[in-house]
């Protein structure tokens, strides 16, 4: 079970890094 919670949290993080980073490039883009 901790490993999953661990594997949950770095999926997390990982999406959370893809979205800024997606972002940045939209709003840098955009302007």
């Amino acid at each position: 079970m901790q490993t999953f919670i661990v594997a949950a949290s770095m999926l997390l993080l990982f999406v959370g890094c893809l979205f800024f980073v997606t972002d940045k490039c939209f709003r840098s883009y955009g302007q």
